[in-house]
Formats: structure tokens, C-alpha cells, sequence
């Protein structure tokens, strides 16, 4: 058996009695099927892709009104019939996207003949939310109708719970802690940010330690730990693996130095770098005139990946974005387009003129939006889509799978997304896609081979658990248990050890 992205093939072996085993080869569509449509430029496609409003020959055979007006295309109980003969889910259906391509799904007609789900809530525009999001101070339907003044929204527990001004309920842990947790700063208001003699006051009012300054790293999130007066020459230039900056101060890690990246606002880390540019780059590695290296994969990707562009040279016949190719592939400026001189030698670029495709999409095919251009169109997507190959189709982005946008669990819906917590985190109220503790500040648990420390994420709290170790050189952490593990490793032998957070009831848990 083997597969392609459209056939599966396999081999059918049969007996004869005149010959030896005999086997022959065979294929069928993904769905079991063996019906094909013959496109008028000789392409096959399903037989079921015929005249449901998608032009999947490419020349819009399988959708000619003379083809079309005879056939009775139906669609299964949870999908709708658009007037083209379109199927698109249910779900679909009033939820702001145009997605039978002539608004039939949007229309005043279609959503207020809908009903919801009885675990539903239907909203004015027609939507349909679980009931679930109605009165949560999110506006899911659109228009707010899920959040009328009918909601009676809960009291907050005062024993973990802080009651923002706006009637939002958060965690008490978060109140004054730099955040605008309640989305109206009321959490932050009042608030006395002191830091310890210890540590270093940012700009921003958050505490970091003291040594965290002028070490290159923008700790404090607007770079005052790196610009404030204690940052000079002194003590840092002495250090021979940093660089600094000349114009802020700014101190780097020394190998970003010629790196081929900006990393001084001054651009004084790439100044001066044509002895270490000459340095050639690895195999199946592209060298850019930076000095940087980057992929070969990377080369003609339709990004600038090279400071100035190289890597996109030499590509073949193609033109930017802001070009038309002529049809002698010519690449010329639009502005030259349709002003009745022959710009590109071969009259290509006064052919069709302010013909707008976009006002019929048939003729564009685009299923989504649709840019005329002096000569043809573009066709575009809704924010949470993408763009097929065939530059028309409108396809969801699984922004799960390739943006990563939640901090923790997501779920990926049609058009969007979706963020979740695991236990003991709760959505932040300012940013729907980061998990926040509920149970206190989280903090961060290492060890340098002869103790163990914690340290609060902000920089605060540091604390020696356990010193005297032998070896430590590997640390893991049972929540449940609330033990540390570690590896011992001594040329006498290896051990796993293991104790409490409070650094007591320190034993062996397993020789290695």
C-alpha cells in the first residue's frame, strides 16, 4: 500500500493457472472512491467536486452553467448549501467570514432563520457561542449581545481573589506585581514597588538583582538596567569576552561581534568587520555579504534573509511584488501599467485594462477577498487563513502547529485559536494567550554541581536549598511529591538522590 496526498495505490495479486503469480496495481481516491471528472484541460478530479462552486479543474470546467443546470449537487445534514452548490459547515454559517463567496452565509436571511444547539447561546447576529462564554466579559458574539446588562456577574472571593474596578476577578497573587492583570490597571494602583539593597530599581518599577545590570541581557523589559549611569567602561570592557557599544553603553556578548546581526542600536557590533567577513561559511550554508551564514534553504524563499537582499538574487524570471511580468518576463513597474505606451515590448501590459474580476467570483475564483489590480487581481484571506498554492483557496491556519501563540495548552479553531491552562493556571485577563499561577510567584530551581538554589522568576527570593554536594549535574522536580532529583556522579560511582523542597530527608533513590 502507498499513498499520495490524493490516491491510494496498492498491489492486488491474483493466481493463474497458465502462469506464475501474477499481480496487478491499483488505485482509488482517499475516500474509497474510483468516480472521475474529466476537466476540459485533461485534468481528473472527483466526481463529487463537480459543481459544488469550487473551481477545482483550474479552467472552471467542472462548474459551467451548462453542466451545472442539470446536476442536483446535495450537501450531508451538518453542512449548508450555498447557492453555488458550495457545502461548508454549519458552524460556518454567520460568523463574520464570507464563506460561500457571494455573503449568502453572512446574510440577514440565513442568520436569523438559525437556531442553535440547546447547549448553545444564540447570539443577536446570529452566531452561535457555548453557553459557557455568556457573561465571562469577553465580547465572543461580536456585537456584545453575549454580555447584556441582564449579566450578573460574580463577587470576587476576598480570601484569593482581588475585585479589579471594572468587576473582573482575578487571582489575589497578582495584585502589585507590574502587571495589568485587571485590564484597567486597578490591580497596580497604589501599589509601593521598593526594591532591597540588593537589588537594582528598573525604570519600569520591577526589581532585578543587582548584578543583572550591564551584563548585555535587557532584563528589566525597557533596557534601564543597560543605560543607567553605573553602565561605563569600567569593570566591563575589562571582561575580554564583552563588546560594547559605543553610543549607549550597551554591553554585549563579544561573539555577536561580525555576526551579520544588529545587536547596538549604533550599529557599531557590525563596523569595521571585513577581516572576519572573509570567513567562509559551512558546507550546504549560504554566505551573505555581511559575513552572516544562513541556510541554503533559505536562498530564493521571497525573504530577505541577507542584510541587502542576496540571497534572493539569481532566483530565475521572477519579479517583487510591487512588479508586473511581462509576457517576454520583463519585469516592469506597475505605475507603467495601462497608460497606452507599449512599456514591455510585446503590448502585454495594456492587455485586459481595468477589467475588475473581483465583481464576479467566478471569474476570479478567489473564496475569500479579492484586490483588483490594473491588469488581473490578488486574491487575499481573512486574518486566520492562508492562501493555497493555487493563490485563490482560503485555507485555516493552524496557528497551533506553526505561530505556537499559547503559552501552554491551544486548540485550534476555524479561523482562530484557542488558549488553555493546565491546573493550577488561569488565562491572564490582559493577554488571553499566557497562563499565569494561581498558587504564588513561580520560581526557578538549579545546580552548580555543589549545591542547589531557587530563585524567583523576577529576579527575587534567592535561596540556597542544600550545599556540601559531590557532582550535581543533572536536577529534575515531582510536583506531587514535592521532591528534588538529582545525579551524583563521582568517579567512586553514580547515584540518583533525591530530598524536600526544605532541603530535609536528603537520600539515595537509586544507584546508576
Amino acid at each position: 500500500l502507498a499513498l499520495s496526498p490524493r490516491w491510494m495505490y496498492w498491489t492486488d495479486w491474483e493466481e493463474d493457472p497458465t502462469e506464475s503469480n501474477r499481480g496487478k496495481i491499483k488505485k482509488a481516491w482517499m475516500d474509497g472512491s474510483h468516480h472521475q471528472f474529466a476537466c476540459k484541460n485533461n485534468r481528473c478530479i472527483q466526481e463529487r467536486w463537480k459543481c459544488d462552486g469550487d473551481n477545482d479543474c483550474l479552467d472552471n470546467s467542472d462548474e459551467a452553467p451548462e453542466l451545472c443546470c442539470k446536476y442536483q449537487h446535495t450537501c450531508s445534514a451538518e453542512r449548508f448549501k450555498c447557492q453555488n452548490n458550495r457545502c461548508i459547515p454549519l458552524r460556518w454559517l454567520c460568523d463574520g467570514d464570507n464563506d460561500c463567496g457571494n455573503d449568502e452565509d453572512e446574510s440577514n436571511t440565513t442568520c436569523s432563520a438559525r437556531t442553535c444547539p440547546p447547549n448553545q447561546y444564540p447570539c443577536a447576529s446570529g452566531r452561535c457561542i457555548p453557553i459557557s462564554w455568556t457573561c465571562d466579559l469577553d465580547d465572543d458574539c461580536g456585537d456584545r449581545s453575549d454580555e447584556p446588562d441582564s449579566c450578573a456577574y460574580p463577587t470576587c472571593f476576598p480570601l484569593t481573589q482581588f475585585t479589579c474596578a471594572n468587576g473582573r476577578c482575578i487571582n489575589i497573587n497578582w495584585r502589585c506585581d507590574n502587571d495589568n492583570d485587571c485590564g484597567d490597571s486597578s490591580d497596580e494602583a497604589g501599589c509601593s514597588h521598593s526594591c532591597s539593597s540588593v537589588q537594582f530599581k528598573c525604570n519600569s518599577g520591577r526589581c532585578i538583582p543587582e548584578y543583572w545590570t550591564c551584563d548585555g541581557d535587557n532584563d528589566c523589559g525597557d533596557y534601564s538596567d543597560e543605560t543607567h549611569a553605573n553602565c561605563t567602561n569600567q569593570g566591563n570592557l575589562a571582561r575580554t569576552e564583552i563588546f560594547q557599544c559605543r553610543m549607549d553603553g550597551l554591553c554585549i556578548p563579544k561573539r555577536w561581534r561580525c555576526d551579520g546581526d544588529t545587536d547596538c542600536m549604533d550599529l557599531s557590533d557590525e563596523s569595521n568587520c571585513e577581516d572576519k567577513r572573509k570567513l567562509k561559511c559551512p558546507v550546504n550554508f549560504f554566505a551573505c555579504p555581511s559575513g552572516r551564514c544562513i541556510p541554503m534553504s533559505w536562498t530564493c524563499d521571497k525573504e530577505n534573509d541577507c542584510e541587502n537582499g542576496a540571497d534572493e538574487t539569481h532566483c530565475g524570471q521572477t519579479c517583487n511584488d510591487s512588479a508586473f511580468m511581462c509576457h517576454n518576463k520583463k519585469c516592469l513597474n506597475e505605475t507603467l501599467l495601462c497608460d497606452r505606451n507599449d512599456d514591455c515590448g510585446d503590448g502585454s501590459d495594456e492587455l485586459n485594462c481595468f477589467i475588475n474580476e473581483c465583481l464576479n467570483s467566478k471569474l476570479s475564483g478567489c473564496t475569500q477577498l479579492c484586490d483588483d489590480l490594473k491588469i488581473g487581481f490578488k486574491c487575499r484571506c481573512h486574518p486566520g487563513f492562508q492562501l493555497k498554492r493555487d493563490g485563490k483557496t482560503c485555507v485555516d491556519i493552524d496557528e497551533c502547529t506553526t505561530t505556537y501563540p499559547c503559552s501552554q495548552r491551544c486548540i485550534n479553531t476555524h479561523g482562530s485559536f484557542h488558549c488553555l491552562c493546565v491546573d493550577g493556571f488561569e488565562l491572564s485577563p490582559n493577554d488571553p494567550t499566557v497562563c499565569k499561577s494561581t498558587s504564588g510567584k513561580p520560581y526557578l530551581i538549579f545546580a552548580n554541581r555543589y549545591y542547589l538554589r531557587k530563585l524567583n522568576l523576577d529576579g527575587t527570593n534567592y535561596t540556597l536549598i542544600k550545599q556540601g554536594l559531590n557532582n550535581a549535574v543533572a536536577l529534575d522536580f515531582h510536583y506531587a511529591e514535592q521532591m528534588i532529583y538529582w545525579t551524583d556522579v563521582t568517579t567512586q560511582g553514580s547515584m540518583i538522590r533525591r530530598m524536600h523542597m526544605n532541603g530535609s530527608s536528603m537520600e539515595v533513590s537509586e544507584n546508576i
